[in-house]
């Protein structure tokens, strides 16, 4: 009778589990969205807000469209990341909802309906070619605790909301890249909760928007401030002790106090607010608590002279799009040595190409790459075009649709066809040297920088083209394609075969610029873990450096797990031919990974305990301008 009771209790408390609903609610689109691509871009969207939450200490539910009736329970937020036009059924629960006392928080939606029971009016569509006029989110002054009055954010197009009750105010604004204030509204604040006029972006400022969606749902629910300090105190308790070690270590005892008594008036502050359970204010605490020891922690950092120091700009138009000598200063000020700007892409340039397509950008702002090159070094910097190959991602359609037509796109091994070009395919490969050898032969470029020199996963290329091409290797004939290659006899042969594709390829690039430019240094984006990365995307880049055909690699090692990194560098150098010739790519604000100060920090250093001769952040966004490169160039970088 004993273990029937247990049992019974043990499933009760499992359905507990299962079926309870958070304070806090994500509702994922799904007949909210038109399209699967709307929908998977909602995922990714949703995905991405539930864990910047449960990092903050906000603990969420994430439920579907269909499924948010029966899932609200106790819910006292209900966040639509990206629910485009939410059905009558579910409009009618949110109204119920928000009637009896829940809140809203709702980005670029399109449902006038929405907006207007929450209190708004909503406008029209805007957008913006130059990429420039919304990159600032400006709150004003009467906001919720603990919001930055800055937070930013690229956006390249908006859905206008204006306040249409009494109750509802816009609380902040859009600013372009020189902080000028526009009209448009950004955030707009009414009883029912809150609307953006666009969904957050990751594209850097993370801790900033994290802060951001804190003080908005905490004013929503006061009661959220508790578990959101909590998660602080252990947190700060965490990195203070991996501060005092690191000092420590490399300073001594001495040092450790020096630092210590630095912070010690202000922690002691903190325990007292958590004491008196005033968690709103130890929050905002616990900021002042770490900045006060990082910034000791950052002075005490000696530099390391002859150092590469790279940064990846993914955007290729530098921090401040049209100022490209505003963004070399910062970066030579922070003690930078190598940028590597996106400049060209399968299928789209940021310069006058005369052999791809060129960007809008180069109408609206002039060559990207020449801009780049002369800032560049008038502040004593190094150049790297940085060229993405055979991912088509940022082409037209019209140019991916010719490409298909032509039969140049990958194929998988189920018969999808994917938007890369196929790196068999002759013509592709005559069309992305074709580029390179532009670039090489009209500027005075430092580097040449490949990026997804690669397939896209294990599933791929099994074109036509990559038929014909392995039976004219393979001198034989395959009826059985591409199932004898994928999982026959042949199986090996085809991997080692299509390995060699982007080997040659790479090979054809390096003869290339030695013809050419021989000072041009030849560098690669790689996958970390070698030679794993040879047998699944066809990255053999142990094989590259061995028989110098790049001049270095950058390993995107990108991860939040400082041993993980540790080891990810250490069999990278243990290689041979490596020794100063491999950059670790340390993931600041990567997907994989985000780090603060000393995160980054610790990385770096890391880098150097391995002899590695330098490293390369990721990437050049306005956290990196404003969080990270002032920590690092009061030492470590100086």
């Amino acid at each position: 009778m004993q273990k029937i009771i247990f049992f019974m209790i043990m499933l009760f408390v499992l359905a507990s589990s299962v079926f309870a609903v958070e304070k806090v609610v994500l509702v994922q689109a799904t007949s909210s969205a038109k399209n699967p691509t709307e929908r998977n871009y909602a995922k990714s969207l949703t995905k991405r807000l539930s864990r910047w939450l449960a990092e903050t200490g906000v603990a969420n539910t994430v439920v579907y469209d269909d499924t948010l009736i029966a899932s609200i329970g106790k819910a006292k937020v209900i966040i639509l990341g990206y629910n485009p036009n939410p059905p009558s059924s579910e409009l009618r629960e949110l109204r119920k909802f928000i009637n009896s006392g829940g809140k809203l928080m709702v980005f670029y939606s399109s449902s006038a309906e929405l907006a207007s029971m929450m209190g708004f009016k909503l406008g029209k569509y805007k957008s913006a070619p130059l990429g420039d006029r919304w990159n600032e989110i400006n709150f004003n002054k009467k906001i919720p605790l603990y919001i930055p009055r800055v937070v930013y954010q690229n956006s390249r197009n908006i859905r206008i909301a204006t306040p249409a009750s009494s109750s509802a105010r816009v609380i902040a604004y859009w600013a372009d890249a020189n902080s000028h204030r526009g009209n448009d509204p950004a955030w707009l604040e009414s009883r029912y909760g809150y609307w953006m006029t666009h969904v957050l972006v990751d594209d850097g400022d993370t801790s900033a928007k994290q802060k951001m969606l804190l003080g908005l749902i905490a004013a929503c629910d006061l009661s959220l401030w508790k578990p959101a300090a909590i998660q602080r105190m252990s947190e700060l308790d965490y990195k203070l002790a991996a501060v005092v070690a690191d000092v420590r270590k490399s300073d001594g005892q001495r040092a450790v106090k020096k630092i210590s008594d630095v912070w010690a008036k202000d922690y002691e502050q903190f325990k007292l607010l958590m004491k008196n359970e005033k968690y709103a204010a130890a929050v905002t605490q616990a900021d002042i608590v770490f900045t006060l020891a990082m910034r000791v922690y950052a002075v005490l950092q000696k530099s390391a002279k002859g150092e590469f120091r790279g940064v990846w700009d993914h955007t290729g138009m530098g921090l401040y799009p049209g100022n490209w000598i505003k963004t070399c200063d910062i970066l030579k000020k922070a003690g930078l040595t190598d940028i590597f700007s996106n400049i060209v892409w399968a299928g789209l340039a940021h310069y006058p190409s005369k052999t791809t397509p060129q960007s809008n950008m180069v109408q609206l702002r002039g060559d990207q790459l020449k801009a780049s090159i002369d800032a560049a070094h008038r502040a004593g910097l190094k150049l790297h075009a940085w060229k993405v190959c055979w991912n088509l991602v940022k082409a037209s359609p019209e140019f991916v649709a010719e490409m298909n037509k032509q039969g140049r796109l990958q194929v998988s091994d189920i018969g999808q066809t994917k938007n890369w070009l196929c790196p068999s395919n002759k013509k592709n490969i005559q069309m992305e040297l074709s580029v390179i050898r532009e670039i090489v032969h009209n500027y005075n470029i430092d580097g040449i920088h490949l990026d997804y020199i690669r397939y896209p996963d294990s599933h791929y290329c099994y074109c036509t083209e990559c038929h014909k091409s392995f039976e004219k290797y393979s001198k034989r004939k395959i009826s059985n394609w591409p199932a004898a290659v994928r999982n026959g006899k042949l199986k090996l042969a085809y991997i080692r075969w299509r390995s060699w594709q982007i080997t040659s390829f790479v090979k054809s690039v390096h003869t290339m610029i030695q013809q050419e430019k021989p000072a041009v240094k030849l560098s690669v984006a790689v996958y970390g873990m070698y030679p794993l990365c040879g047998l699944s995307v066809g990255q053999d880049w142990g094989f590259w450096l061995k028989h110098d055909i790049v001049d270095f690699v950058c390993p995107m090692d990108y991860s939040e797990n400082l041993d993980q990194f540790s080891r990810l560098v250490k069999d990278q150098i243990a290689l041979p031919y490596s020794r100063k010739r491999i950059y670790p790519g340390i993931g600041v604000t990567a997907t994989e990974s985000h780090l603060d100060k000393f995160e980054v920090i610790k990385q770096i250093k890391t880098t150097r305990e391995n002899a590695t001769g330098g490293f390369i952040l990721f990437s050049l966004n306005r956290e990196l301008e404003k969080e990270i490169l002032p920590a690092l160039r009061r030492g470590i970088t100086k």
